[in-house]
């Protein structure tokens, strides 16, 4: 019983996450659509400033929404900066899967 309420709980962030993945991604994806950074020609540097800019976003997320906390909807025992840093990478990392998921739509592949 008590293992149904875990995976149940489990399942639960992890279906948060995703919906709150797609905000993040939009939300970030609109500021990298701005002309201005469009003309940098680092490639790199955008790269590593938009995985920057989405992890915070990310943390703020899960930092100020506590049901996208992985450890504690489950009802586990876990310190807190752990779960919020876990929680935060495993929602940057779906939110990286949107991302890679719209551009191949995008390009038909």
């Amino acid at each position: 019983m008590k293992m149904d309420l875990l995976y149940q709980g489990l399942l639960q962030g992890i279906f948060n996450m995703l919906l709150i993945s797609l905000l993040v991604e939009g939300t970030v994806s609109a500021f990298f659509s701005i002309t201005a950074v469009r003309s940098i020609e680092t490639k790199r540097a955008v790269q590593t400033t938009r995985e920057a800019l989405t992890f915070l976003v990310c943390v703020l997320f899960v930092y100020m929404i506590e049901s996208l906390q992985l450890f504690k909807a489950c009802g586990l025992k876990f310190p807190h900066i752990g779960d919020l840093i876990i929680s935060s990478l495993v929602l940057m990392r779906l939110s990286s899967f949107i991302r890679d998921l719209m551009n191949r739509v995008r390009s038909g592949v």
